[in-house]
């Protein structure tokens, strides 16, 4: 599991040290201002896509905002927009 996120190292920092918990689930955050890219653009995608070394039909994106998700669903990205926990976790139940 990776997370591609749109942040810049102040922010990075504070979210690590604040959370550490939560970035350790994650073998990778890729973050906008070290990539050279941030969402929606469809470089940030394929940034990941090639680190992961899938296509974009192996792959589950999750994001609140819906310019994110479009742009993933038109590069063939299979992804859920979340807006409540109680919805991701129904649309995820749908897939598996």
């Amino acid at each position: 599991m990776v997370a591609l996120t749109n942040t810049n190292r102040d922010h990075s920092d504070y979210w690590k040290k604040t959370f550490p918990e939560i970035f350790s689930l994650f073998e990778k955050i890729f973050e906008s201002s070290e990539i050279g890219a941030r969402k929606p653009e469809p470089e940030s995608f394929r940034i990941v896509l090639d680190y992961l070394s899938l296509t974009p039909g192996e792959v589950l994106f999750l994001d609140d905002l819906k310019e994110n998700v479009e742009t993933a669903e038109s590069m063939g990205i299979r992804s859920i927009q979340v807006r409540s926990f109680r919805q991701m976790k129904e649309d995820l139940e749908k897939i598996i």
